[in-house]
Parts: structure tokens; sequence; C-alpha cells
């Protein structure tokens, strides 16, 4: 279980982040921590494919400032993230909180994720990234997650040993 921090999400967020919900013409929002609430910083509308947008993703990181960013997927990436049982989820959760950022920030950044997701709605999001370094937030960082993400669960020599047995009968 996480820890919450009580940061909660703007009303302007909220409601731009429903728009983009409803219109699907907003491809990625970056959020910050101000004060006591995550506020809307910046956003980039859709111009072309998932691929083709997802490179906006690091122009907008800086170093040693955590944000959390919001991107929509398009239908591949979609199936590919969410499969057939989260068909109504359509954006990654992203949360960039660098090594070098201030420890107080950091901790802020990380305690504060889950709650962003919760109160924007949890349904909406097929797949959630967090990473410390910009080439995490590349298109090929993105594909290396979901291998990761997609790899069977590394077994023992014990269970590797159960598995081909259970094959070999």
């Amino acid at each position: 279980m996480s820890l919450q921090s009580g940061i909660t999400v703007s009303e302007e967020l909220r409601a731009r982040f429903s728009d983009a919900v409803s219109t699907r013409s907003t491809r990625i929002f970056k959020a910050s921590i101000a004060g006591e609430t995550i506020v809307h910083t910046s956003s980039h509308p859709v111009r072309g494919t998932f691929e083709e947008d997802f490179g906006k993703v690091i122009e907008l990181l800086e170093d040693r400032e955590p944000c959390y960013l919001l991107v929509l997927l398009d239908n591949a990436e979609l199936d590919a993230a969410a499969g057939a049982d989260r068909s109504g989820s359509r954006w990654i959760s992203c949360a960039y909180v660098p090594e070098d950022a201030p420890v107080r920030k950091k901790m802020l950044y990380a305690s504060t994720y889950a709650s962003l997701c919760r109160e924007l709605g949890e349904s909406f999001f097929a797949d959630s990234l967090y990473g410390t370094t910009k080439s995490e937030f590349t298109l090929d960082g993105y594909r290396q997650h979901r291998e990761s993400v997609e790899a069977d669960a590394p077994l023992t020599q014990q269970e590797q040993e159960r598995q081909l047995i259970k094959e070999q009968e």
C-alpha cells in the first residue's frame, strides 16, 4: 500500500482531463504539484499517431523536476497495453521522478501518484509508467516497458524442472 500525501487534483485539471477523455483531442497532459494540489501545467494536442506524438513526452521533462504525464493511446497500443478486459481504458499514467531531484519532491510525487490516478478515474488508465531517467520516456523506453510487462515471470530452477516434466508428460 502506498502512502498518501493528502494532495488532491485541481478542478481545472479534472475538467481538462474529462474534456480530453470525451473528445480525444489531447495526446499529452503534464501535471505538477503546486502547494496542496496537482495542477495542469501544459498539454499537446493529437497531431499524428501515438508513436509519432510520443516523442513530445521527453520534450516536457526537466532535469531535477518531477512531474506527471497522461498520454492518450491509439487503438493498436490500447490493445497491447490493456487487453480485452480493460477496453474502456485509453490513457497511460506516467510519473517522472528524477534521481537527482530534491528528496522532498521525490517523496511527495511518489506518495501522490496513486491519488492522481484514483481521483481522475483509475478505469481510464490502461497502463502506468514510472521512471527516473528521460530515456525511459522515449518510444523505445516505452516499448521496453511493454516487453517487461508482457514477459513471463522468471522461474526458479525447480519450477523450470517441474514445467519441463509437465510438458514431457
